[in-house]
């Protein structure tokens, strides 16, 4: 019974979010005129927190709960790391935390949504080879120079079950390197709306989402024990929202 509902209102949400998808691609076409370093903060308040928001609240009927966000400051160049465990994380994650997201560059040839993402000043970046990897920690270098934060999941796909993958953490340790500070935080309950593999939505689903204080690089000694300190902090944080 619940699965049948579930299916016909995503049939219904997905139309939804397209007609506003469209709205937004419409109106907000200015903002690919915004220099890119100064375009997410500029997007924020005319895309990403309205889109994001009217999807959550209006579309999934998300109950979203967060705590710590004394710890985001807009002023301050910081790396925010996070679990990865539905697709929506992004937008979930992202429209909270005042930062930039970094996306695999197929997104960009999605209809609608890869123009938002470009609107919204999201970097877009190629892993499959090894050129494409240290084209990554340029574009980051250049980035975090520009003052701009960022905000990512280093488990780098999502995780079916719940359960943390192994990540990849050579970002964090680019911070270490550049003295920039890290949030480690950690979400849980995205994926009881998305699912990976699942072909329709779940509706009135609660999230909770959790920061921490930043992590400096001058407290540490080398970088792998910065990166290991961050992560080990996401998973600590994960399991104390999972017990609650």
């Amino acid at each position: 019974m619940f699965k049948i509902f579930d299916f016909i209102w995503s049939i219904v949400a997905a139309v939804e979010i397209l007609l506003l998808s469209v709205v937004f691609v419409i109106i907000d076409f200015w903002l690919i005129f915004v220099p890119i370093k100064y375009r997410n903060r500029v997007a924020r308040y005319v895309l990403i927190v309205p889109w994001c928001w009217t999807v959550n609240t209006l579309v999934y009927f998300m109950r979203l709960k967060v705590s710590g966000k004394e710890y985001l400051d807009r002023n301050r160049t910081t790396i925010y790391i996070c679990n990865h465990q539905s697709w929506i994380d992004a937008t979930t994650f992202g429209h909270i935390t005042p930062a930039s997201s970094l996306a695999k560059s197929q997104v960009k040839n999605i209809p609608l949504v890869g123009l938002l993402v470009i609107y919204a000043g999201g970097i877009l970046f190629d892993r499959e080879t090894q050129s494409s990897r240290l084209g990554i920690v340029k574009l980051m270098m250049k980035t975090f120079k520009d003052g701009v934060s960022v905000c990512l999941f280093p488990e780098g796909t999502r995780s079916r079950d719940g359960s943390l993958l192994k990540p990849n953490l050579s970002l964090v340790k680019l911070a270490y390197k550049m003295k920039i500070p890290v949030v480690p935080a950690a979400l849980n309950g995205t994926r009881d709306i998305v699912q990976k593999g699942r072909p329709y939505f779940r509706f009135f689903r609660k999230v909770t989402i959790k920061y921490n204080p930043p992590m400096n690089p001058a407290d540490y000694s080398d970088d792998e024990s910065f990166a290991a300190a961050c992560w080990g902090k996401v998973e600590q944080t994960y399991e104390e929202i999972t017990k609650k």
